[in-house]
């Protein structure tokens, strides 16, 4: 971590923030997570970042990120370039002499005829997309951290889908993690890929509506990106395109009482419920939702409080143990069994035993096993199902 934090007059947000994070991360960094060579999240930042958008607070925000991702606090302006304007110029250059002729189109318009010209070529190249969404890709960035952060904020969701203000705000916050990543960058790294954070976003936005306007701009945008990329790239080749959305209503399914505890937590928070723990049943967060930024141990007894989460006193669950736990519980028990046994004859012989059966169940407690709980597992079905169906929405409103 460099000397960011000196460097800056923290804001009141900011200085509880670090307060109460005080031992959560690493020694030199308690917004990094401790333990990972990588820089991860220590925590779940989602009501930190709501806060501060509702609140227009940009220089918390920035203070925020330059203490999470080590950036030089009052850095100078910098340009943002590479695969957007690269894939927008090599589809101009036909009417130019060669890409950097495009770059200078938009760099030194000399008047109004080559101007027009450009507005011209972009409209005939680029169907079904706003000349000013080319143009915006297409122009040099120079900007500042804040100047970035401010775009950001001044995102318009609104000509594409209604959504409400929370939905927007934890939108917003993810597009802030990826800085300095902006529309098509943002959209082609972030959308397209396995696993990718869109997807996983739209597990924790599954507690909400969608209100389709009109996302055809988006669509064709991330079509002919698929196209693009298909040229040289079996991946893409095989890649189902993208269709066309407007006026659509999308529901979500959970019930007013399920949403008001839902949104108390954050975006990696429900995602680690909804996937990891639910879908994949695992009570151990995966690495990409610790890449999010999670503190599991304070999730799991929120989840616990809110009785998403219960103990597991199933016998069964000691087959979710290994084989030599399962031999120490036997020993343990003076319950005769043999190493060379498979594990599921040891666990048999285990739960089968009479002499043996208070102490184990007393074992199977004090061993602190998770699942979900059985009386929300219909409506968390609900919500993943939901999932499938927003999961294009969400993957688009990264390139806006």
């Amino acid at each position: 971590m460099s000397n960011t934090s000196s460097e800056m007059d923290m804001t009141e947000k900011i200085a509880i923030l670090k307060s109460n994070l005080s031992g959560k991360g690493k020694i030199n960094n308690d917004f990094i997570r401790n333990g990972y060579e990588t820089d991860m999240p220590s925590m779940d930042f989602t009501s930190f970042l709501k806060t501060c958008i509702n609140d227009n607070d940009i220089e918390s925000i920035y203070q925020y990120l330059c203490l999470l991702k080590s950036w030089t606090y009052n850095s100078e302006a910098s340009l943002i370039s590479g695969f957007p304007q690269s894939f927008v110029a090599d589809r101009l250059k036909k009417y130019y002499g060669g890409k950097r002729e495009v770059y200078d189109a938009i760099d030194y318009p000399s008047d109004s005829v080559q101007r027009n010209k450009l507005l011209h070529n972009i409209s005939n190249e680029f169907k079904g997309v706003s000349e000013e969404y080319i143009l915006n890709v297409l122009s040099p960035k120079y900007m500042d951290d804040k100047e970035r952060i401010k775009i950001v904020l001044e995102t318009n969701f609104s000509k594409y889908v209604s959504i409400s203000q929370d939905c927007r705000c934890e939108i917003l916050s993810v597009f802030l993690y990826l800085l300095p990543d902006f529309d098509i960058f943002r959209g082609f790294y972030m959308s397209f890929l396995e696993d990718c954070i869109a997807e996983r976003l739209s597990f924790a936005l599954s507690l909400y509506d969608f209100r389709i306007v009109n996302m055809e701009e988006l669509v064709n945008i991330a079509n002919m990106i698929i196209d693009y990329k298909a040229k040289d790239n079996d991946y893409y080749k095989e890649m189902p395109k993208f269709i066309g959305l407007r006026d659509k209503e999308y529901i979500s399914p959970a019930t007013d009482s399920l949403k008001e505890k839902l949104i108390s937590y954050g975006i990696a928070e429900r995602f680690f419920l909804l996937h990891d723990i639910f879908l994949c049943g695992s009570i151990e967060p995966y690495y990409k939702t610790k890449e999010m930024g999670i503190d599991e141990n304070d999730t799991l007894r929120r989840f616990i409080e809110d009785g998403f989460v219960i103990k597991n006193t199933n016998p069964s669950c000691l087959m979710d143990l290994t084989k030599d736990e399962l031999l120490n519980i036997a020993n343990e028990q003076n319950i005769s069994v043999k190493k060379s046994w498979p594990k599921s004859k040891i666990y048999t012989c285990i739960i089968e035993d009479e002499n043996s059966s208070d102490r184990i169940y007393q074992i199977i407690s004090d061993l602190n096993i998770l699942q979900i709980n059985p009386a929300y597992e219909d409506d968390f079905q609900k919500l993943v199902d939901y999932q499938e169906e927003i999961n294009d929405v969400v993957k688009l409103l990264f390139f806006a």
